[in-house]
C-alpha cells in the first residue's frame, strides 16, 4: 500500500513513518509539509492512502481533501 504523510511539524511525519514502517505491506511514498506539497505528491505518486494534518499553512489539510481540486 502506497502511502502520503502531510504535516507542517517534522516530527509528526517522523512518528507517523515509524509507526508505518512496522508494517512491510505499507510504503511511504512521499511526505508533504503542506497541502500544495501534498496534491503534487498525490498526482506523482498516486497512494492509496493520504495521512492528512487538518491545520497546515497555506492549504490546509481540509481544503487539499476538498473535491474542488
Amino acid at each position: 500500500m502506497k502511502v502520503v504523510i502531510a504535516d507542517d511539524e517534522p516530527f509528526a511525519r517522523e512518528r507517523l513513518r515509524a509507526l508505518l514502517a512496522e508494517h512491510a505491506e505499507v510504503e511511504v511514498v512521499a511526505e508533504a509539509a503542506n497541502g500544495v506539497e501534498a496534491l503534487h505528491a498525490c498526482a506523482e505518486f498516486k497512494p492509496d492512502v493520504v495521512l492528512l494534518d487538518i491545520a497546515m499553512p497555506g492549504v490546509d489539510g481540509l481544503e487539499a481533501a476538498a473535491p474542488t481540486w
